[in-house]
């Protein structure tokens, strides 16, 4: 699958059928690859914290 945050949209589209279509992606594969962009907003950096979330768990507290 592939998946995007358009930071102007601030939401979350993936590929599917020819089309951009809105989602809210998981990472369900052990193996992932990610690309990053030289400007990331306040939502994206939410978005991408949102994305980790709900794909592995919060995060352990120390």
């Amino acid at each position: 699958p592939l998946s995007v945050y358009d930071q102007e949209r601030k939401g979350w589209f993936s590929w599917e059928d020819s089309r951009w279509v809105e989602s809210t992606p998981v990472i369900t594969s052990d193996t992932f690859a990610g690309t990053g962009t030289r400007y990331l907003s306040d939502e994206g950096r939410q978005a991408l914290r949102d994305l980790f979330i709900r794909s592995f768990g919060p995060a352990e507290q120390k």
